[in-house]
Formats: C-alpha cells, structure tokens, sequence
C-alpha cells in the first residue's frame, strides 16, 4: 500500500508539471492525469464508505443421480449441435421432462 501511494504521489507530480508546461498537449495531458487521480481518490472514499458485504460461495450444481441420469438422452455429436442454441438450457429443459415423464 505505501508503494502505491508512493507511485501516485510521484504520478501527481508528474502530472502538476506537465499542467504546467507551455504546449498545450502537455498540459491537457496533466489535466487529464490529475482527473484520473482524483477519481481514484472518489472511487477510494465511496468504497470505504459502503458497508462490508459477506462473501457468498457459489452454490456447487446439484448432481443428478444415476436413476435420472440414465433416463437422460445422450449427447448429440458436435456436427448435430446448434451453435446458436443454449445448451444450459436444453440440458435443463431434458433432465425436467425426464423427471416429470417419470412421474407420471
């Protein structure tokens, strides 16, 4: 942390000099890097000020158990795949009609 600041106080400097050079694309380019410094600093400030969340662990996907998993039809080779199609969903959309087929 003490090297970052370190870094960005010689970056400000930097940044004050060529805001205050005499050809103007040196100074915009001062101007623009004391911009992004100060909303370093903002975006710095609004994060302290949130509150802390807790993390959340991902759910792990529930394992299908061997009865549905025979009852599944097996995958399609790559030449019979729609690129275009969502295969999360048609896996979804196969493993409900398998359980609903099988209980009724």
């Amino acid at each position: 942390m003490e090297r970052e600041q370190e870094q960005e106080r010689e970056l400000r400097q930097w940044a004050v000099g060529l805001a205050d050079a005499r050809e103007a694309d040196r100074r915009a380019m001062g101007r623009a890097i004391l911009m992004l410094l100060e909303r370093i600093d903002g975006l710095r400030a609004e994060l302290a000020r949130r509150p802390v969340e807790p993390a959340i662990a991902p759910e792990a996907p529930a394992a299908v158990p061997e009865a549905e998993a025979a009852a599944l039809p097996e995958a399609a080779t790559p030449s019979e795949v729609d690129p275009d199609e969502d295969t999360m969903v048609v896996g979804l959309r196969e493993r409900l009609r398998a359980v609903t087929h099988r209980n009724h």
